[in-house]
């Protein structure tokens, strides 16, 4: 991953309310169970790699979204 713990943590923190309120509820509620498990000391890396696949899905919505307005 390359991130500290910390690092991921803050960033999924901040992805937690966006994605929610763009309606990625997935996204969101990965998010925050990653923000949460890099408090603990559990394994993240299997939330991690769902968080991404789940941005990425939803990055690939918002550019279809965006490409047909």
């Amino acid at each position: 991953m390359g991130e500290t713990g910390n690092e991921i943590a803050d960033q999924a923190h901040a992805l937690v309310s966006l994605a929610a309120i763009l309606g990625f509820s997935k996204l969101s509620q990965l998010c925050s169970a990653l923000e949460e498990a890099c408090g603990s000391d559990h394994d993240v890396r299997l939330l991690f790699e769902q968080a991404k696949a789940s941005a990425s899905h939803a990055r690939k919505v918002a550019a279809g979204l965006i490409a047909s307005h």
